[in-house]
């Protein structure tokens, strides 16, 4: 009978740490959840940035083959045609210029989880815990003698 209170120590300190490790370890349901939200940020992401691909290959596509175009990217540079002169007035803001998103620089982000030693360690400190609980009930009992 002495032993079977010791197999059970173990056995729920097994339980601990399998039951930690599913929730709250490095592989478990929390971070599971990390990585699926990480998933739906970065496809969110890559979709911005197909959209701005589409936006930039449209203007490259209109600098490239629409002369109209040309000249309105040009005069906003500050440059001009050969029959053009520019007055510059003191004080008046310049041409809008039209700047581009790249995008942006997206960071991952690890899922705040307990590392598996600490769960090992844990789990340890509750089977032991139970061990001498148990050795301590049991020479309790030595001293008191049998009860019937």
């Amino acid at each position: 009978m002495n032993n079977v209170k010791y197999l059970m120590a173990l056995w729920v300190a097994i339980a601990v740490y399998s039951l930690s490790s599913i929730t709250i370890g490095p592989r478990g349901l929390i971070a599971y959840d990390g990585l699926i939200q990480e998933r739906d940020r970065l496809r969110a992401n890559m979709e911005e940035l197909q959209s701005i691909n589409r936006n930039l290959e449209g203007s490259m596509d209109a600098l490239r083959y629409d002369s109209d175009t040309l000249s309105v990217y040009a005069r906003e540079l500050g440059y001009g045609g050969a029959d053009e002169n520019f007055v510059r007035i003191v004080g008046l803001p310049g041409a809008g210029k039209k700047r581009v998103s790249a995008g942006q620089l997206m960071v991952g982000i690890r899922p705040q989880v307990v590392p598996e030693k600490t769960l090992r360690l844990i789990s340890i400190a509750v089977g032991f815990t139970l061990c001498a609980g148990f050795a301590v009930s049991g020479f309790r009992r030595r001293k008191e003698g049998p009860r019937y």
